[in-house]
């Protein structure tokens, strides 16, 4: 199975720490899933624009970024920052096909932002702003009673990537 993920900077100068994270996140996703092909392009956003969202109880709006080619993803690194009700950094959002990431809060992560990066990613192929853990059996992979599908971290990452390519079809494809 192969995924194209466009990986989006709001300025030029942005590209060199999103090639940085790509490389991560293809090692991470390579170590988890050999099976999986994951190519990621770095560029400068073409077509950028607001969209509000709803967090922990308040709204904000943050940039995105569609995708140029169907098929792919795109997740937006953007400069802005944003916090929870608690003030705590929000490291991205996303859902179908699009999201974003915070380039404040994935380097204050350092090398562990690669699972913030997965883990938004995820969310773009599987078509969901959240994944329910009641129902993880309709999303091609099994429940499993130590993992909470929402939460950031290694686990989630490879507990949805090893489930991912076990039978070949894509989650688009379900």
């Amino acid at each position: 199975m192969s995924l194209i993920l466009e990986l989006c900077v709001e300025v030029e100068s942005d590209i060199p720490f999103a090639t940085r994270e790509a490389e991560k996140m293809k090692a991470e996703v390579f170590r988890i899933s050999p099976n999986l092909v994951l190519n990621v392009v770095t560029r400068k956003a073409a077509n950028p624009f607001l969209k509000k969202i709803t967090w922990d109880g308040g709204d904000t709006t943050v940039l995105n970024e569609s995708p140029l080619s169907q098929g792919n993803q795109s997740l937006l690194i953007t400069s802005q920052k944003v916090h929870d009700r608690n003030g705590g950094p929000i490291a991205g959002l996303a859902g179908p096909d699009l999201g974003w990431l915070s380039k404040p809060a994935l380097e204050d992560q350092g090398c562990d932002s690669v699972h913030s990066v997965v883990h938004e990613w995820l969310h773009t192929i599987f078509q969901l702003t959240r994944i329910d853990p009641d129902r993880a059996g309709c999303y091609g992979f099994s429940k499993r009673g130590q993992v909470w599908v929402n939460a950031l971290g290694q686990e989630f990452n490879q507990f949805v990537l090893s489930h991912l390519c076990s039978d070949g079809v894509t989650p688009k494809e379900r």
